[in-house]
C-alpha cells in the first residue's frame, strides 16, 4: 500500500506547465494481454500526437510499480486508480488528481457509458468525456423496469458520458438499442493495427521453440469455449486424418486451456497441434504462418486478430459474427462461414490448402483492406479530435 501511495502522491502534486491535459483510464491492470496491448498503443499515440500542447495521463486497475510494466512510465506518465473502490479516500484523490493536473478531458476505455466518476469528474471541471466502449455487450431480454432504469441512467446529464465510441456496426447497434445511449452521442471508430508491426514483409529467422510444419495454421485468441477454440480443434482431427504436412498452432491463454488440452489428446492430435501460450513475438509468428483462423461463436465486438493476420498478408477464416462482417468481404478479402461448425471450419481450411493462387488472393486484398482501412494511426487520428 505504501507504493501506492507514493504513487498517488506523486500524481496530486500540480501541473504547472500545459493546460486542457487528459487523463485516459483503463479498468485493466497493466501488461494483462492482447486487449490491453490494443489500449496502451492508443494511449501512446494520443500522448505523440498532442506532444507539447496537451499532456496525456494514464491509469490502470493495477500497476506492478517494481516490475516492467512500469515502464510505460517512461513513455507516459502511469499510475494505479481503481474504480471499484467507493471510498471517501478514492474520491479525494480522483477530484485533486483532475484538478491539479488540469484535467479537461476524461478518456474512459472500457469503462461503464455512466458512473459516478463521472459525475466527480464533471464538478471537478472535466469538460468532456469520452467512452470507448471494446468490451462485448450482451444483448440479451431484459425486464422493462431494467430497461426503463438502463435508459434514465445513460441519459442523465453529468453521469453518462459526452461521446461513445463503439468499434464495430454490431457494437454500434448495441450501445443505441441495449444501452439506450442517444445515437447523436454515438461514433463508429474501427480497431487499428500497427501496419509497420504486422506487415506481409518477411523475415529470414522464425521462432526455434515452435515445431513448425510444411503449412501452418494458427489461431490466436483467449482460450475461452467462447471464442471456439473446440471448433478449431475438432477441424483440424478431421484434417490431419486426409493431410499429414499440416501443423496447427494455438496461441493464447486462459481459464479453458487445460479442457482444449485434454481435447488433444482425446483426438489423439498432440504432434499435430502445438499450444504457444501467450507470445510476445505474435507478430513474427504470423510471418511464418499460412493461413489464420477466427472461429468466435459469440458475437465479436471487433476481431483484433482478424486485422492483424490480414495485415501480415495471411488469408483468414473467420466466423460470420459480430464485427467480424465489418472486416472482411467473404470471397474478396476472406471467407466468412457459420459459428460452430468444425465441418465448415475444416473444408474451407482444405480448399484454402489446396488452392494457392486463392490463397496468395485473399492475403494480398487483406493486407490492401487493413493498409486502407484500420491502420491504428489513423484510428487514433480520428479518436484525438475529440480532446480539441
Amino acid at each position: 500500500m505504501r507504493d501506492i501511495q507514493e504513487n498517488w502522491t506523486q500524481f496530486i502534486t500540480r501541473d504547472m506547465s500545459v493546460e486542457k491535459n487528459i487523463l485516459a483510464l483503463s479498468p485493466l491492470s497493466s501488461n494483462t494481454g492482447y486487449a490491453w496491448q490494443t489500449i496502451r498503443t492508443n494511449f501512446i499515440i494520443l500522448n505523440e500526437m498532442f506532444q507539447g500542447r496537451k499532456k496525456v495521463y494514464v491509469g490502470y486497475r493495477r500497476v506492478n510499480l517494481e516490475s516492467s510494466d512500469s515502464a510505460d512510465s517512461q513513455v507516459l506518465p502511469t499510475l494505479q486508480f481503481d474504480s471499484s473502490q467507493y471510498s471517501l479516500w478514492n474520491f479525494i484523490y480522483f477530484w485533486k488528481l483532475i484538478k491539479n493536473k488540469k484535467i479537461s478531458y476524461l478518456y474512459a476505455c472500457d469503462y461503464p457509458c455512466s458512473s459516478i466518476w463521472y459525475i466527480v469528474a464533471k464538478f471537478a471541471g472535466v469538460k468532456r468525456i469520452v467512452c470507448h466502449i471494446h468490451h462485448h455487450i450482451e444483448m440479451t431480454k431484459t425486464s422493462l423496469l431494467r430497461r426503463f432504469f438502463r435508459h434514465f441512467k445513460n441519459t442523465v446529464p453529468f453521469y453518462c458520458g459526452d461521446i461513445v465510441i463503439a468499434i464495430s456496426n454490431y457494437q454500434l447497434n448495441a450501445v443505441t438499442q441495449h444501452l439506450f445511449i442517444p445515437s447523436e452521442k454515438t461514433v463508429l471508430i474501427h480497431n487499428g493495427v500497427e501496419t509497420h508491426k504486422f506487415s506481409p514483409e518477411r523475415v529470414t529467422q522464425r521462432p526455434l521453440d515452435i515445431s513448425w510444419g510444411e503449412f501452418n495454421v494458427i489461431c490466436a485468441a483467449r482460450a475461452n469455449y467462447y471464442k471456439g477454440i473446440d471448433v478449431y480443434i475438432k477441424a483440424a482431427s478431421k484434417i490431419v486424418k486426409k493431410i499429414k504436412d499440416i501443423r496447427f498452432l494455438y496461441c493464447g491463454d486462459g481459464p479453458d486451456i487445460a479442457d482444449f488440452r485434454n481435447l488433444v489428446l482425446s483426438l489423439g492430435l498432440e504432434n499435430a497441434f502445438s499450444f504457444l501460450g501467450y507470445r510476445t513475438d505474435y507478430a513474427t509468428i504470423l510471418k511464418f504462418c499460412d493461413l489464420a483462423v477466427c472461429p468466435s461463436v459469440w458475437e465479436e465486438p471487433f476481431g483484433l486478430t482478424v486485422i492483424e493476420a490480414m495485415a501480415s498478408g495471411v488469408p483468414v477464416i473467420a466466423s460470420s459474427v459480430g464485427g467480424i462482417p465489418d472486416i472482411i468481404t467473404g470471397g474478396v478479402d476472406g471467407v466468412l462461414i457459420v459459428p460452430k461448425n468444425e465441418d465448415v471450419l475444416a473444408d474451407e481450411i482444405l480448399r484454402l490448402y489446396e488452392d494457392i493462387p486463392l490463397r496468395q488472393r485473399l492475403g494480398k486484398a487483406g493486407t490492401e483492406n487493413v493498409q486502407r482501412r484500420f491502420d491504428i494511426r489513423v484510428q487514433a487520428k480520428r479518436i484525438s479530435l475529440f480532446f480539441e
